[in-house]
C-alpha cells in the first residue's frame, strides 16, 4: 500500500525529468533545421560535436536506433527499479524492457517519424508549417497507433517474455489497464511528438523519441508497477513486467 501512494509522487517526478529532457533536446534539434527552428542560434554554439552524432544518426539509421533503444530500456528501467526501491535488481525485467524497446524502436518508432511521416504528413509545405498535417500525424499516433497496435503488441511480448504465450489474458489485463496507461503516454508523447514533428529534422526524429523515451520507460515501469500491485494474477501467469 506504501509503494501504492508513493506512485503519483513518482510519476509526477519523472514528468519534470521529461520536461527537461525535452528541453534540451530541442536546443540539440535545431543543429539540423535551420532557419525552421528557433532555436537554431542555441544548437549552432554546440553544433562541432552535435553535427558528428547528427551525421552518424542519419548514416547509421540501424545501428544508431538500437544503440539509443538499448540504452533507453537499460537506463530507464534501471532508475525505475530504483525509484521503486527494490532491494535486487531484477534483470530478466531489464532484459525485457530493452528487448521491447530494440523492438519498437526499429520496426515502429524510425519507420513512422522518420520515414512515414514526412512522406504522408511533411511539416513544411510551401516553406511553413502545416499544422493540419502536424495534428493528423499527432491524433493518428496517439489515439490510433498507440492504442490498436503499440499496447496489444506490448502486452502480448510481455506475457511471452513472462512465459504465459496466451492471447486472451494479456489483452484483458490491457483492456483493465487502458485509461492509466493511455493518460500516461497522452501525457508526454502528444507535446513530445509536437515538438519532434515541428522541430526536430527526419533523420533525427527516432533519436528524439528514444531519449524521451528514456523518460517513458521510467514513467511506465512505474505506472506497470503500480498497477500490477493490486492486480491478482490471471490464469497464474505474471504479465506485469516490462515496458516501453
Amino acid at each position: 500500500h506504501l509503494r501504492k501512494s508513493l506512485a503519483p509522487r513518482r510519476e509526477m517526478r519523472a514528468h519534470l525529468w521529461a520536461s527537461s529532457a525535452i528541453a534540451t533536446l530541442i536546443t540539440l534539434g535545431g543543429v539540423q533545421y535551420g532557419a525552421a527552428t528557433p532555436l537554431k542560434a542555441a544548437g549552432t554554439l554546440l553544433s562541432p560535436n552535435l553535427l558528428h552524432i547528427s551525421q552518424w544518426i542519419a548514416n547509421k539509421p540501424h545501428q544508431s536506433t538500437l544503440a539509443i533503444y538499448t540504452l533507453r530500456g537499460l537506463v530507464g528501467d534501471a532508475v525505475a527499479q530504483r525509484m521503486e526501491g527494490r532491494r535486487s535488481f531484477d534483470i530478466r525485467r531489464t532484459a525485457t524492457y530493452i528487448t521491447w524497446c530494440d523492438l519498437v524502436g526499429e520496426l515502429y518508432t524510425r519507420p513512422w517519424v522518420s520515414i512515414l511521416c514526412p512522406r504522408w504528413f511533411p511539416t513544411f509545405v510551401d516553406g511553413t508549417i502545416c499544422w493540419q498535417n502536424v495534428v493528423c500525424a499527432l491524433a493518428l499516433d496517439n489515439f490510433v497507433l498507440a492504442p490498436c497496435i503499440y499496447y496489444p503488441a506490448f502486452y502480448l511480448f510481455k506475457s511471452a517474455a513472462a512465459g504465459c504465450f496466451s492471447v486472451r489474458t494479456p489483452l484483458q489485463q490491457y483492456r483493465k489497464e487502458f485509461w492509466p496507461q493511455m493518460k500516461a503516454l497522452w501525457s508526454l508523447w502528444i507535446p513530445a511528438g509536437l515538438i519532434n514533428l515541428t522541430m526536430i529534422p527526419p533523420p533525427s526524429r527516432a533519436a528524439f523519441n528514444g531519449a524521451v523515451g528514456l523518460i517513458w520507460v521510467v514513467i511506465l515501469s512505474l505506472v506497470t508497477n503500480s498497477l500490477s500491485i493490486t492486480e491478482v494474477d490471471m490464469d497464474s501467469c505474471d504479465v506485469s513486467t516490462g515496458h516501453d
